[in-house]
């Protein structure tokens, strides 16, 4: 609401300004045609388009979830709930020790982790942070599950915790 009504304030005084330099004896049209781009259209366009970010990005996730809707016999792919506390997260780093670092002792197992949620972290956790569902090319590796355990709102633990976590 704000922002239009600032935009078109700023659209008005800018217009008078066009006005004021068209219809000025030493005053162009070219003059005033420039005035209305490089004052006007190209820095409303661009606050527009910066401020815009938040309800564009709503309505992609909103797109996504209606594309792909959730099927009772599909393995999960949503985060769990964060209001479960760390619990679904410690889950979800156990389920990630199961399939991936089955054969290794807590402690290795801690640090392959860890090694491995950094990594995510760094890389890939940008790119895929604002997404609801694990992206594809995650598909069978263990940062499907720091993508997952990152989701439930709690931080991801370091190794001391990750050890803790896992002798349970």
């Amino acid at each position: 609401m704000h922002l239009h009504l600032v935009a078109v304030a700023w659209a008005y005084v800018v217009l008078m300004m066009a006005l004021a330099e068209a219809m000025s004896p030493q005053g162009t049209i070219v003059g005033a045609l420039i005035t209305l781009a490089l004052y006007g259209v190209l820095p409303l366009g661009l606050v527009l388009y910066i401020l815009g970010t938040p309800q564009r990005r709503r309505a992609r996730r909103a797109a996504e979830a209606a594309e792909s809707p959730e099927r009772a016999d599909a393995p999960p792919t949503e985060p769990p709930s964060a209001s479960k506390g760390n619990g679904a997260r410690d889950r979800l780093i156990r389920d990630m020790w199961r399939q991936h670092f089955a054969g290794s002792t807590p402690d290795q197992a801690a640090r392959s982790i860890d090694r491995s949620a950094s990594a995510y972290q760094a890389n890939g956790w940008l790119r895929d942070r604002d997404r609801s569902t694990p992206p594809a090319r995650l598909d069978g590796t263990a940062e499907r599950f720091v993508f997952l355990a990152l989701k439930t709102g709690r931080p991801f633990p370091g190794y001391a915790r990750l050890r803790q976590i896992l002798a349970c």
